[in-house]
């Protein structure tokens, strides 16, 4: 199930999740990373050379190698049982879908999935989050790619925060998938969890 959340109650979910919600938006200002939260990012994602960054980008947009690579995130999360989760733009809410992309099939696509969860709505200005219960691997396949669509600077990351332990899985504009704590327990449970996954721990 997927529910919007308007803009004016996410800080309700805030103030519910089990870490601090002010003190990781701190931790997001900082210049250095320090040890108050830890991040244990994935890394399977193709890189061009050097060269070719400032023209055609750093990443390779391979949409079902990213796929692939959010079923194996997914493995992850069913085996830390946590099922609840809302997800909204890092820092402030800004709009999903701006209006002169929606017409885009990336965008396109992702409107598509999120109307068939909630109904009619006003996607051109739609601001708020979404709640999700049981269905996370799905909105993690569908919005893997989601800062990288064209035009991506008018986006911003993707926390998916879960209500049930601390922990938000973050969807970069890297083309990766991060999973962010302020437990270093819970680091290093996500880490066991990983496997042959291509995955690399940053504290």
């Amino acid at each position: 199930m997927i529910d919007l959340v308007e803009k004016q109650d996410l800080a309700q979910y805030h103030r519910r999740c089990h870490f601090d919600y002010a003190s990781y938006l701190d931790w997001l200002d900082e210049d250095e990373i320090s040890s108050d939260y830890h991040v244990v990012s994935t890394a399977n994602i193709q890189i061009r050379d050097r060269s070719e960054w400032n023209t055609l980008g750093r990443e390779i947009h391979d949409v079902e190698r990213l796929r692939t690579h959010a079923q194996e995130v997914c493995k992850i999360v069913r085996s830390l049982g946590v099922k609840t989760f809302v997800a909204q733009h890092e820092y402030l809410p800004g709009i999903w879908f701006p209006e002169h992309l929606i017409s885009e099939k990336s965008v396109a696509d992702k409107i598509s999935y999120i109307r068939s969860k909630v109904g009619s709505i006003d996607i051109s200005r739609f601001d708020g989050g979404f709640r999700i219960e049981d269905e996370i691997c799905d909105f993690v396949g569908v919005f893997i790619d989601y800062p990288f669509l064209k035009d991506r600077w008018h986006y911003k990351d993707i926390d998916i925060i879960s209500m049930e332990r601390d922990l938000i899985i973050k969807i970069n504009h890297h083309l990766s998938i991060q999973f962010v704590t302020s437990s270093r327990d819970a680091a290093e449970e996500i880490l066991g969890l990983c496997g042959e996954t291509d995955i690399i721990s940053i504290d």
